[in-house]
């Protein structure tokens, strides 16, 4: 059964708010396009129960979400540092769903990929939830495999 959309939100706002202490909001409108680069970071679910889990980021919605992660008060964090964040975010949104899911499985790490610009993310057959930081939004979506 794939992540209802209730779901994705209760475990998205508590990774994020509980977790790392970020402000965010639901939002049901689409993502705007930017001409910055959109950045997203999977985690696959395998076992009795094949999910992925991806969190795809606007670069300054990614970049804040590094800063409030690793404490980084001035500077524009390294791609490494985003690509980290991002991917420990997708971990956790991942981990909490496998445990919902129950049974035998297997949380795989993080796989991180950046678009140029524009959200050029295929969210088809995803159940999908998007989501307002102060700086841009966060998608989070679940997809069975």
């Amino acid at each position: 059964m794939i992540a209802s959309d209730k779901e994705i939100t209760e475990i998205t706002l508590n990774v994020c708010q509980t977790m790392l202490g970020l402000e965010l909001k639901r939002d049901d409108a689409l993502p705007m396009e930017t001409e910055k680069p959109w950045y997203s970071s999977s985690v696959c679910i395998s076992g009795d129960a094949k999910f992925t889990i991806e969190v795809v980021a606007c670069q300054d919605a990614a970049d804040f979400i590094a800063r409030a992660m690793f404490g980084i008060e001035e500077s524009t964090p390294s791609l490494e540092e985003t690509s980290d964040a991002l991917g420990e975010i997708a971990n956790m949104i991942g981990g909490n769903y496998k445990g919902i899911l129950g049974g035998e499985s297997q949380l795989s790490i993080p796989c991180f990929e950046t678009k140029d610009s524009g959200l050029n993310f295929d969210f088809a057959d995803h159940e999908t939830v998007n989501f307002m930081l102060e700086t841009g939004y966060l998608v989070v979506s679940c997809r069975a495999n």
